[in-house]
């Protein structure tokens, strides 16, 4: 680490007896102590997949570890599959109905504490691919404060795919800030038993099945986000067996149900939930089977330019 002392630094440092009088002149003290960075705040910058992965890896004990991403394209399925101490590959499929798929992975990120992940500099976000189809781009397990910020998160093979974009397995406090999550996936947020989710100023576009989907999640906002041009064949955003989860300034516009002959799809769907509210969302230009299926809470929504086929709310 290096430091570049101001003229404002070096009168502090006089000040705090860094060169001290003595006898009547002038006496040089020994030079202070080099700067060491707070190791509750250690921040490093990458620029490869592989030298991301090496830094999750090497992550200890030490809390808010900042990891700074430089401009450019991360094709993650160029890793070699090996495993580390946060990260390992999972089989997307066990090769029983897909056989020539038996060899396809995703990475998996876990046990990791009090982490950022960021871009470099937030307008231009690096983008962090995958060329499976059939693979999620990201899935953290077991992850506690990790934070995803200003990032670009999607696969980079044409059409329809069959793995989402980010899934977060149990764990607590993930934050996705700032991230556009595209690339034909499944679902562009998926999660399964985590807790106090937190989502903000994200869009979500050109997913194939549902923008977000929640699944047995102890508390989740969503805010200040956009799911736009989503042609999808279930519910855009499905809460199942979850609880405590807001929507706030949500905009929903320009997205499409392509299978409207299946009765219950709609845009914000709960199921087994309890506590889903949606305030000061925007829906527009949008067609599904309905606006709302299931227990759901809406205050102060603006409609315009829909289609819903078979009414506003399901029975």
């Amino acid at each position: 680490m290096s430091v570049t002392w101001t003229p404002a630094g070096v009168l502090a440092a006089i000040a705090l007896g860094g060169i001290a009088a003595h006898a009547g002149c002038w006496r040089a003290e020994p030079p202070p102590a080099p700067l060491v960075p707070d190791p509750a705040d250690v921040e490093v910058r990458v620029g490869s997949m592989a030298a991301l992965i090496a830094e999750l890896d090497g992550i200890d004990a030490s809390p808010r570890r900042t990891i700074v991403v430089a401009p450019g394209d991360y094709q993650i399925d160029s890793l070699p599959r090996s495993n580390g101490r946060h990260h390992r590959w999972a089989t997307v499929f066990e090769g029983i109905d897909y056989p020539d798929q038996v060899d396809h992975h995703m990475l998996v990120l876990e046990d990791l504490h009090d982490v950022t992940i960021r871009a470099e500099f937030p307008m231009v976000r690096p983008r962090l691919l995958t060329g499976v189809s059939s693979a999620t781009v990201i899935v953290l397990e077991n992850c506690t404060n990790v934070t995803l910020q200003d990032l670009e998160i999607g696969h980079s093979v044409e059409g329809t795919c069959g793995g989402g974009v980010v899934m977060v397995l149990g764990g607590s406090n993930v934050r996705i800030v700032g991230c556009a999550l595209s690339g034909s996936g499944t679902f562009g947020i998926e999660t399964y038993r985590t807790r106090d989710l937190h989502v903000a100023r994200t869009r979500i576009f050109h997913t194939s099945e549902g923008a977000i989907r929640l699944n047995s999640t102890n508390g989740a906002d969503i805010v200040d986000t956009v799911l736009d041009h989503n042609h999808t064949t279930s519910s855009f955003v499905t809460i199942a067996g979850s609880r405590r989860v807001t929507f706030d300034r949500l905009v929903v516009r320009d997205n499409h149900i392509v299978d409207t002959a299946v009765e219950a799809q709609a845009v914000f769907s709960a199921v087994d939930s309890k506590s889903t509210l949606v305030r000061d969302a925007k829906v527009l230009r949008t067609t599904a089977e309905y606006l709302i299926s299931g227990d759901v809470v809406t205050e102060a929504m603006t409609q315009r330019g829909n289609t819903w086929v078979h009414g506003i709310r399901h029975p």
